[in-house]
């Protein structure tokens, strides 16, 4: 081999991964979500593809990958090439499995790059409007009189709402029946039905509570909802340590390049801030978020552990 052509192939060695992250993004971008096609999940992955595409200037191909509690979606992007050309929306939902379940095939934190946290929603306590529980300490001192006697309800055995119900239970002494549904709107009919009596919901009970139809007594952020500034949290209703927020991010496969990650971080950043993008995660009650993929790893982490010892303690068993 010539001098010269060692010296093209060691100068393209060392400029190749500036130049990888310069021209990222030069071609479509796929996003993979464990969204169906319609449902909530898949709608807000749109608006966040819409606002990435506004960001980068290319294409944005939602790729959906539902079935399973998000196991699908979870091993398909951490079998995705890592050139940052492939990435995922992940959810605090696509968590719980690998959580309690020692043979889940994905590890959450060592199998992906975590590129940025995107938004933030916090979990509401509802109850029945007819009821007598106009706060957490009056639904917590009937059940400790009525033990067994509320059910709760959860999108699904396993499910983020299920953990928090536990979690519940686990924190106040309280002794409450779970009642598993196929999708959260199922339970949340039956609330307004008074066939179970609370649960732990999402942004989709924004609108029942604003009815009348739903009583939302405590919301379990750092601080309250600006949807409803009257409803304290749980920390100030003697639940200290009940903080907690679902989440939406964007992760990648593992080893990312790290100028490819910073770069992405950047568009997602900006993404989060599109006009209707913003619009649509706020008409959701999500609240738009960012910060370095240090710290969206970080989030990721904690909650992997918070719901471990939630599962553990609550013997749930998931496949």
């Amino acid at each position: 081999m010539s001098l010269r052509s060692l010296l093209v192939i060691v100068a393209g060695t060392l400029i190749s991964p500036a130049a990888f992250a310069q021209g990222w993004p030069s071609k479509p971008i796929t996003l993979i979500t464990a969204g169906a096609p319609g449902d909530g999940l898949d709608v807000i992955v749109r608006a966040l593809g819409q606002g990435i595409s506004k960001t980068v200037g290319q294409p944005v191909i939602v790729d959906n990958r539902p079935g399973a509690g998000g196991r699908i979606a979870m091993v398909a992007l951490k079998n995705a090439p890592n050139d940052g050309y492939t990435i995922g929306a992940i959810s605090l939902n696509n968590i719980p499995l690998a959580a309690v379940n020692p043979d889940c095939p994905y590890d959450p934190i060592a199998d992906y790059t975590h590129i940025s946290l995107v938004a933030d929603a916090i979990p509401m306590l509802v109850v029945n409007p007819g009821l007598p529980f106009k706060s957490v300490a009056d639904l917590v001192a009937y059940a400790k009189a009525n033990p067994g006697k509320l059910n709760y309800g959860s999108s699904g055995v396993g499910s983020i709402f299920h953990f928090y119900g536990e979690w519940f239970k686990q924190q106040t002494g309280t002794e409450l029946v779970h009642v598993a549904y196929k999708g959260e709107a199922l339970a949340l009919n039956d609330i307004m039905n008074n066939r179970i009596q609370l649960m732990f919901g999402s942004g989709i009970s924004k609108p029942y509570i604003e009815a009348g139809k739903l009583r939302l007594i405590g919301t379990a952020g750092p601080e309250r909802m600006r949807e409803f500034p009257d409803v304290p949290t749980m920390r100030e209703q003697a639940l200290p340590e009940f903080v907690v927020t679902g989440w939406i991010g964007v992760s990648g496969p593992a080893r990312m390049p790290r100028d490819v990650v910073a770069a992405a971080n950047a568009a997602l950043r900006k993404a989060v801030r599109v006009e209707d993008t913003k619009k649509l995660l706020n008409n959701f009650t999500f609240v738009e978020r960012g910060g370095s993929p240090e710290e969206f790893a970080e989030k990721v982490k904690v909650d992997l552990a918070r719901l471990r010892q939630i599962g553990q303690a609550a013997g749930i068993k998931l496949e």
